[in-house]
């Protein structure tokens, strides 16, 4: 409105899609005889899911995959990197690799591990050392966890030491997809030293930061580092404006964005500019239908997150109906944004608001336990890893 307004502003660091180049994948199958039968057969089923997916690697790669104990259905043309004899301690299952020759070419290991009991401190010492050791000989080690109970801080702890990711095997959890992402992951160059700027211009201001949390505006500016962003993914900045009253048909300019960073590729510097800018209107009407559908899915999403949040000491205060109505209206909105654009990730998001509301019908505090919502919300790492 000519008379001034509040709006929000999205701005986002977009990168290209690694190129994909001939990779040596290694599996690692962490199976002593302690591991229970049932995670047996999970990494069992896992392993042999990543062998039948040998042909989906790019030219000229080749996959091996090590076990403990060895298990039936590995095909006789399926390749070890070693061979053990007797049940192993994880570290002394990995020093192997952190000693083993490897041949020229692109190295990515990834373990598969199971329920594991505590980890002594010596242990989690040395485990991140043989993952250093690993990731300064230019080789990944990523972490992929069948099991129910994984030691989630101390994992992605120990992946991020390998240079690789970490993991959790859901019942959602689609091996294709990984695999590529995997792949991409370990093809991508890694872009650091950028530097993000958002200014504010012709007396807009910036009321607040929604997202990520910890960024503030200063004399609305916001200056942020990033110390890494993966060749692939993007970073998004959510921001809340107040916007001033038409003053000139020239002052449309209301947001200025700087990015500095360096190209690893061509060993250089470079500045990328970007301005915002809004159009006046007299009738209310024309502000109508004019919602970038990019800024109101970061709202869903970051409305999903808070929901989530919020019911938690509403149960506690024994209000499940108030609960219920809470996840039903946030799933309602999930599902009329999700069915529109075809968004399958707020549609899951909505099933699973759903599966909540469902339990809280017939509220049993230790059933409810059972439905495991850190299981639910592995897919969450990427869009929430600020709490």
């Amino acid at each position: 409105m000519a008379t001034g307004d509040t709006i929000h502003a999205q701005i986002g660091i977009a990168t290209r899609n690694p190129s994909v180049d001939a990779t040596q994948l290694h599996v690692l199958v962490y199976n002593p005889a302690t591991v229970s039968a049932e995670n047996q057969t999970k990494l069992q089923e896992t392993a042999l899911n990543a062998q039948s997916l040998a042909n989906a690697l790019p030219g000229g790669s080749s996959l091996t995959i090590d076990v403990v104990n060895r298990f039936s259905g590995l095909g006789d043309q399926t390749k070890s990197l070693m061979t053990h004899k007797g049940d192993l301690s994880l570290v002394q299952f990995l020093r192997g690799y952190a000693r083993v020759p490897l041949s020229a070419g692109k190295h990515h290991f990834v373990l598969l591990l199971a329920e594991q009991d505590e980890f002594s401190r010596t242990e989690k010492r040395d485990l991140i050392d043989l993952a250093n050791i690993i990731s300064v000989k230019s080789t990944m080690l990523s972490v992929l966890s069948v099991g129910d109970s994984p030691y989630v801080a101390f994992l992605k702890a120990f992946s991020e030491k390998g240079q690789g990711r970490f993991a959790i095997k859901t019942e959602r959890f689609d091996m294709k997809a990984w695999l590529k992402d995997e792949l991409h992951y370990s093809n991508a160059q890694k872009l650091r030293d950028i530097k993000l700027s958002i200014r504010s211009r012709h007396g807009a201001i910036i009321k607040t930061v929604k997202s990520p949390i910890g960024y503030y505006a200063s004399n609305n500016v916001v200056d942020k580092t990033i110390s890494e962003l993966i060749q692939g993914q993007d970073y998004v900045v959510l921001v809340e404006l107040d916007i001033p009253s038409a003053t000139s048909s020239a002052n449309d300019e209301l947001i200025h964005v700087d990015v500095d960073y360096f190209d690893p590729a061509k060993k250089q510097y470079h500045t990328a500019r970007k301005t915002g800018r809004i159009r006046y209107v007299m009738d209310r009407n024309q502000t109508l239908n004019q919602d970038n559908d990019k800024v109101v899915r970061s709202l869903l999403i970051m409305a999903t997150q808070s929901v989530v949040k919020d019911i938690v000491p509403i149960i506690q205060d024994k209000r499940y109906y108030q609960a219920v109505a809470m996840l039903t209206e946030q799933e309602i909105k999930l599902n009329d944004f999700g069915q529109k654009h075809e968004d399958q990730e707020l549609l899951r998001d909505a099933q699973l608001l759903n599966k909540y509301a469902n339990q809280l019908y017939d509220y049993d505090e230790k059933l409810f336990q059972t439905v495991k919502i850190w299981h639910d919300l592995s897919w969450d790492t990427r869009r929430y890893t600020e709490n």
